[in-house]
């Protein structure tokens, strides 16, 4: 989804702690490795699309959360 708005998301960099402790360790291990599933499809489709981003990286995916934190969709940040 290409969005030129303002997005709530937290990039993948602070949800995972960033060498820290984040929200990434709330999640049970079926929600991290279903996440983990999904992003890797997510990435693939946009490879077998020829799309490329060049600064590709952690702060700029975002992932949107329901109210309890789980993970909905990840969003592709930084695009110009």
């Amino acid at each position: 989804m290409l969005v030129s708005e303002h997005v709530e998301g937290v990039d993948l960099h602070r949800l995972t702690g960033g060498g820290q402790s984040g929200a990434w360790t709330t999640w049970t291990e079926s929600t991290r490795r279903a996440f983990l599933d999904d992003l890797g499809r997510f990435l693939r489709t946009m490879h077998d699309a020829e799309i490329s981003h060049r600064d590709l990286k952690a702060p700029n995916l975002l992932v949107e959360t329901d109210d309890d934190g789980r993970p909905l969709r990840v969003l592709v940040a930084d695009l110009d």
